[in-house]
């Protein structure tokens, strides 16, 4: 329960420290100011829509990454849940098979 969100929100958080590095570790070919001084460096004309679509894909990706995590997570507890439910019903079982029982009748 408390441990599997814990464990993501860790990830996620991981995930933004990695993202706020790459920025800083890209910051001097990505800062416009420095776009004319790198070597090669030619402007580039890209249509903007190009740059949305690109922008909105990696957004969609990122929010179905966050999504499917959030759904296996789900998907994990209820699996670990139906393990401890099967146990606690074999040693029930086990227990009225050995000792019997009065209701409902059995051995």
């Amino acid at each position: 329960g408390g441990a599997a969100v814990g464990i993501v929100a860790g990830r996620i958080a991981f995930g933004f420290v990695l993202i706020v590095f790459g920025f800083c570790c890209c910051w001097y070919s990505c800062c416009p100011c420095y776009r004319y001084c790198r070597c090669c460096a030619r402007p580039r004309k890209t249509n903007k829509f190009i740059k949305l679509g690109t922008i909105a894909s990696i957004g969609g990706i990122g929010f179905g990454v966050v999504l499917v995590s959030a759904l296996a997570t789900s998907g994990y507890n209820k699996a670990v849940n139906g393990f401890e439910n099967l146990a606690c019903s074999a040693a029930n079982l086990l227990q009225g098979m050995l000792a019997g029982q009065d209701d409902p009748k059995f051995l």
